[in-house]
């Protein structure tokens, strides 16, 4: 969670264009100098994220979530709100795995470089690059497997739209351009000038903790004028065609697409949960 976020070229991010890879060694049974090419890698999770659908949905039938919530939570919620903490479920994940010699089938700080198919033997073969900070060299390898599964998440890179002024503005003000995906918290936007551009799940959330914090009034810009966070302490406008005009400004500009698994607003939770209630309450 420590990690910074980078964006080194909004143009390519705009594009949806990859960078190029990383050349793959002939000899793949050795070490090559670690690479550190920057591959957004670094978790979008901050510390008060909540699910934003029920633990009843996310679990296993015979699998559970515990009945535990945040004190945040239940004021938000009540005592019987169906959100969880990040945390617990991590916790989860980890319940499940840790038993029967399960977490030892599992690398990590291991990436996948390529993917191929032996044609003769009908077997997968993985090229992997087994990287740490704490070690100056990669290590490369192959492996073989029956069946691929695919699961890298389609919100792992940061959606930021090519909007005309944009980069110029991120080159004059360092900084001045993050995309949701980065955001840890209200309180590094204290007193300053904030944009969030996006309404959907995660903008709506960081539109609903910044208010309290950001410089008065927090501009929200939407697709079209429903919001659900209150218009006393956020001003709606629509998509704008340029960002040219705040080149000289001193703003904080969040792009939001729903790039993290993010809390909703209070206005959307409190729907899921009359939801989940009408949905389990007794007959």
């Amino acid at each position: 969670m420590g990690t910074k976020h980078q964006y080194p070229d909004l143009e390519l991010l705009a594009a949806r264009t990859p960078k190029d890879s990383i050349p793959i060694p002939t000899d793949l049974e050795k070490r090559t100098k670690r690479d550190d090419t920057y591959r957004f890698s670094e978790s979008s999770i901050y510390e008060k994220l909540e699910t934003n659908i029920s633990a009843q949905a996310m679990a296993f039938s015979q699998e559970p979530f515990a009945q535990e919530r945040t004190a945040l939570n239940i004021q938000r919620h009540g005592i019987d709100s169906p959100f969880r903490h990040w945390k617990l479920v991590e916790k989860w994940v980890q319940g499940l795995l840790n038993r029967k010699g399960y977490e030892n089938l599992v690398s990590y700080n291991t990436w996948v470089e390529l993917v191929e198919k032996d044609v003769s033997t009908g077997k997968w073969i993985v090229t992997l690059r087994r990287s740490s900070k704490q070690e100056e060299y990669d290590t490369w390898g192959t492996e073989e497997f029956d069946a691929i599964v695919v699961a890298n998440g389609h919100y792992f890179v940061p959606w930021i739209p090519a909007i005309p002024g944009l980069s110029d503005l991120e080159k004059n003000f360092p900084g001045t351009v993050e995309h949701s995906k980065a955001w840890r918290g209200p309180e590094k936007y204290t007193d300053k000038k904030v944009i969030v551009v996006g309404a959907s799940i995660s903008g709506s959330d960081i539109s609903w903790s910044t208010a309290e914090f950001a410089k008065k009034p927090l501009t929200s810009v939407t697709r079209g004028n429903y919001h659900p966070v209150s218009t006393s302490t956020v001003t709606m406008c629509l998509m704008p065609t340029s960002f040219s005009t705040l080149a000289n400004g001193r703003f904080s500009i969040q792009t939001s697409k729903s790039s993290r698994r993010s809390s909703t607003s209070n206005v959307t939770r409190k729907l899921e949960r009359e939801l989940y209630l009408s949905r389990t309450a007794p007959v």
